[in-house]
């Protein structure tokens, strides 16, 4: 039994997941999800960090659709996506980064973070969230 447990367990990770050689490769990464949210291509783009992510995909899985599902009301109260804004880089030590963007839209702006982890020589996906409340770039940049 322990071993079907095991290997349940083991499917449902995401144990292949790319790594980034540097801060560049993070840049890049993140910047080609933010020109495909910014086309209101939000599952798209989303769907770029997959290869990246070091949780399990079952909670990816359930991310997507949660998006997908939003999407119209999002487009219905925001309007249009017209682009996107970089608005920094922070960095904890030599082992934690994170990115910050804003998607710009017609009547309001959604907040984009990225974060890395470095436990080694190369950076890791650690998670990544989105959200309107534009108080807390204020208040946490």
């Amino acid at each position: 039994m322990k071993k079907v447990i095991f290997s349940i367990i083991f499917i449902s990770l995401n144990l292949f997941a790319i790594d980034l050689d540097s801060k560049s490769d993070i840049k890049k990464l993140t910047e080609s999800v933010m020109n495909e949210v910014s086309k209101n291509n939000v599952v798209k783009g989303v769907k770029i960090l997959k290869p990246y992510i070091n949780f399990p995909i079952y909670e990816f899985e359930k991310t997507i659709a949660q998006i997908d599902y939003q999407q119209p009301l999002l487009k219905k109260r925001f309007g249009n996506s017209i682009g996107w804004d970089f608005i920094g880089e922070k960095k904890l030590g030599t082992t934690i980064i994170k990115y910050t963007y804003l998607q710009k839209y017609d009547n309001h702006v959604m907040i984009w973070y990225f974060i890395f982890y470095k436990p080694n020589t190369k950076w890791k996906l650690n998670s990544f969230k989105f959200h309107d409340k534009i108080n807390l770039v204020f208040e946490n940049n």
